[in-house]
Order: C-alpha cells, then structure tokens, then sequence
C-alpha cells in the first residue's frame, strides 16, 4: 500500500459495525453504524446503511481506496452482495469481504503463519494459515475452554 491510500476497515455483526479510516491526509475517523449480515439483509437495507449511516460521517471529500470488511454472514454466496454494494458505493475502491471469523484471526496473527483459537457463541473454531481453511473442535475441547469461565482468543 502507498501513503497515499484511504484505508477502510468494518468488523461487522448483525446488531451494530465498527469502521475505521485510516489515511496519511485525513487522519483516522471511527464511525458505528447498524450491523450488516447479509444472510439477513437485503442489498437495498445494506446500502443504506453505507450510504446513509457511513459515507455522510467520513470526512468530506474521503474516498477509500481499499476497503476490507470483515463480517457476519460473509460467506459464499452471501459475502458477493456486500462486495457489490460496497463497489456502487466507492467504485474505485478495491473492496474485500470476509468472514469475521477470518477478521478476528487476521487482527490475532498479523500477517504471520499462525492458529487463533477463540469461543463464539458457544462453538470454538480454529483459523490456520491454510487459506479459507475453517475447522470446528471436537466439543471436548470446548467444554475445556468453558471451564474458564470466560471466552478468549490465543496466538499459538
């Protein structure tokens, strides 16, 4: 990426959105709108959300040149819609959309090789360095983990 770049980050759930903006020339902007998941919503109720909730509390004149949106619900063949609305949008951004389960475990690892290991509403799942590689642990090891008492995310 160059300095120049306008980055845009979502972490999504179905309840409320979580972006951040981030460029050399316009600083960093946090913004909170409604959730987006696109298993539940509709293209028109997710691009109003961007364009009603989003783009009017960016700095004037903010166009995002990446966008990487980690979400609930984006998976195939649902992930596509967000992708489309976020392209009507900001059409000279290139836009990514993934899980937020991917997000959590990108924001863990960084851009190393590594497993992040965390509870989500009652299932554990194991991200690894093997691209789009998603497996479910046994619930032994959930029950474990619950012995805790609390969820948590580790970098092994």
């Amino acid at each position: 990426m160059s300095k120049e770049d306008i980055v845009l980050v979502a972490d999504s759930g179905s309840t409320k959105t979580d972006w951040i903006m981030s460029s050399q020339e316009y600083g960093i902007a946090e913004v909170r709108t409604s959730g987006i998941n696109p298993v539940r919503d509709s293209r028109d109720a997710i691009f109003h959300v961007i364009t009603e909730e989003l783009v009017p509390r960016l700095p004037s004149g903010c166009k995002p040149s990446v966008i990487y949106f980690y979400g609930a619900g984006c998976m195939q063949p649902y992930s596509h819609t967000v992708l489309q609305v976020l392209g009507s949008v900001f059409p000279v951004a290139r836009a990514h959309v993934e899980s937020d389960l991917l997000g959590a475990a990108r924001a863990l690892c960084g851009n190393r090789p590594g497993r992040a290991y965390w509870e989500r509403e009652q299932t554990v799942a194991c991200m690894t360095d093997m691209p789009s590689w998603l497996m479910s642990l046994p619930w032994a090891i959930y029950l474990v983990m619950r012995v805790a008492g609390r969820s948590w995310a580790k970098r092994f």
